[in-house]
Parts: structure tokens; C-alpha cells; sequence
């Protein structure tokens, strides 16, 4: 009996050290095959559409890498139906490491000035445990479907998928929201220097701000909130202006910046209410995660 356990206990740690060898192979050929068509599609998408795109290229590539990690490893270590739970045990432990990982690197991605969960941030994180999740199912099943002749149940693959559009989606809206904001705060100005004129002689003070970048083809997308801790206290402002400059992180050089006014703004507790997304233009496209950012605000006190 001790000989038959411990020869089980082989087979699993065979099987999900095969599974880790494989699925890491595959992450990194799908990535580099992912890659190239977004920056292909990325020519022809709206900007608020590549997130979709690429979040379903991703599904698909990690559907592909799945299915292919439990096969090529079940040829070459056998697993019986009484290991299968053991083995899904491991497998779902090595996915959430890897979740765990990801979700690190997306809020190290979003650059903050502060310490604040900004709603795209969450938006994001959100999608990707989806991601994850949909991922984890893709192995259990063709596990299950191999080993133990159970059907694969697609429903709730489908439900997965259309709840993460949906969360995606509302990202979207939410940036259009916020450049409708911005358009319509800045009707009355015609230029930015045209704001800066009319107060030649005032202070400047630094306005609390929390931001992220994201950088797409020759565009960076900036969302900035400004906001303070000051419970029970609105700070008023004449006028605010946001700084946002971009650099090519490997040489430190800049390739985008841009100044945005805003007048009569008004801060409350937190950082939700103002909201804002600036686009800046890049001299250097297709810089892929070879950036970093500065994003600054200083206002007028009323």
C-alpha cells in the first residue's frame, strides 16, 4: 500500500512539473504571438477597443496553452482518476501564483503618486482574475474530459466571458465619460495659455494627485484624480493645471508632454471627485512597456 501511495505521489509531482514546463513554453510563444497581432490591430482599433481585443487574444492564447499543457503532459506521465483532485490542487495553486504576480505587476503598471485604488485599476484587476478564473477552467475540464470521460460544460465559459466584456466595457465608458468632462470644463477657454494669462501673478501649491499610464501605438493615456484626505473640507481652486510628462525609461528620454487647464475646480475627501483623462501625443511610437511617466498638479487656491 505505502509502495502504490508513494508511487501516486510521484506520478503528481511528475505530472504538474511537466504541466508547469509546458504551460511556461507556451505562455511565452502565445505572448510573443499576442503581441504582434495587437500592435498590428492597434492600427486599425479605436483605442478604447484594443482592451477588448487584446483581453480575448489573451483568452484565447491561454485556451490554446492550457489545453495543449494538460495533454502533452498526460502522454508523458499517467494519471488515474483518484489523482485528479491532487493534480487540479497544484495546477490551481501554480495559477494563482501566477495571478498573485500579475496583479502586482498591473498596479506597479499604473504608476500611482499615491497610494489609492483608482476605479480603471480596479476595473483591471477585476478582468484579470476573470481571466484566471476562465484559465483554471480550461484545465480542470480537459483534465476531467481526459481522464475521467466527463463532457465539458461551456456555459459558464460563456457567462465568464460576458461578464469580463461587460466590466470592460464600463472601463470605456468611463473614460469617455471623463473626456466629455474635459471638454466641457474647457468650452469657455480657448487656449491653456490663454487660462495661465489671466492669473500671471498668483502662487501655484501642489494639488494631491494619483494617476496612471498607459501607452498604446504613439498615444499615452493618462487617468489623473485629484483629491486630499481633509475630512469634512472642500479645497477650491481658481484654476488647476496638470502636468503630464512621458519617458522612454531605457534612455530617459522624453517623448511626450502636455499641460491641461481646469477652472472653478473643487476638491472633496478622496480622490473621486475629480476625474480626468488626458491623451499625450508620443514623438517615439510602439514603445511598448519601455516607458515610465511623471504627472504633477498644482492649483490656484480660491
Amino acid at each position: 500500500m505505502d509502495y502504490i501511495e508513494n508511487t501516486d505521489t510521484q506520478s503528481v509531482g511528475k505530472f504538474t512539473k511537466k504541466f508547469i514546463t509546458n504551460y511556461i513554453i507556451g505562455a511565452i510563444l502565445i505572448g510573443v504571438v499576442v503581441g504582434i497581432i495587437s500592435e498590428i490591430l492597434s492600427a486599425f482599433l479605436p483605442t478604447q477597443l484594443q482592451s477588448i481585443a487584446n483581453f480575448l487574444l489573451t483568452i484565447f492564447g491561454f485556451w490554446k496553452i492550457s489545453l495543449s499543457a494538460v495533454e502533452t503532459s498526460l502522454k508523458e506521465v499517467n494519471i488515474n482518476s483518484d489523482n485528479v483532485n491532487k493534480v487540479l490542487k497544484n495546477i490551481f495553486i501554480f495559477l494563482i501564483v501566477l495571478l498573485v504576480i500579475n496583479i502586482l505587476f498591473t498596479y506597479i503598471s499604473f504608476k500611482f503618486s499615491t497610494r489609492i485604488l483608482t476605479i480603471n485599476l480596479i476595473i483591471n484587476i477585476v478582468a484579470t482574475i476573470i481571466q484566471y478564473a476562465i484559465i483554471m477552467l480550461f484545465c480542470k475540464n480537459k483534465l476531467e474530459e481526459i481522464v475521467l470521460g466527463k463532457k465539458i460544460n461551456k456555459t459558464l465559459y460563456i457567462v465568464l466571458l460576458v461578464i469580463a466584456v461587460i466590466i470592460l466595457c464600463s472601463s470605456m465608458l468611463f473614460k469617455n465619460n471623463s473626456n466629455t468632462n474635459n471638454n466641457s470644463t474647457n468650452t469657455t477657454n480657448n487656449t491653456n495659455s490663454a487660462i495661465e494669462n489671466k492669473y500671471p501673478n498668483a502662487k501655484w501649491v501642489e494639488v494631491g494627485c494619483s494617476s496612471s499610464t498607459n501607452v498604446d501605438s504613439n498615444v499615452a493615456t493618462v487617468s489623473v484624480n485629484l483629491g486630499h484626505y481633509k475630512e469634512d473640507t472642500v479645497e477650491k481652486y481658481k484654476v488647476v493645471k496638470i502636468i503630464c510628462t512621458i519617458y522612454k525609461e531605457s534612455t530617459n528620454e522624453v517623448i511626450g508632454t502636455s499641460e491641461t487647464y481646469y477652472e472653478d475646480v473643487e476638491l472633496e475627501y478622496g480622490y473621486f471627485s475629480f476625474m480626468k483623462t488626458i491623451r499625450v501625443k508620443l514623438s517615439t511610437p510602439f514603445v511598448g512597456n519601455d516607458f515610465s511617466s511623471k504627472i504633477e498638479a498644482y492649483g490656484i487656491p480660491e
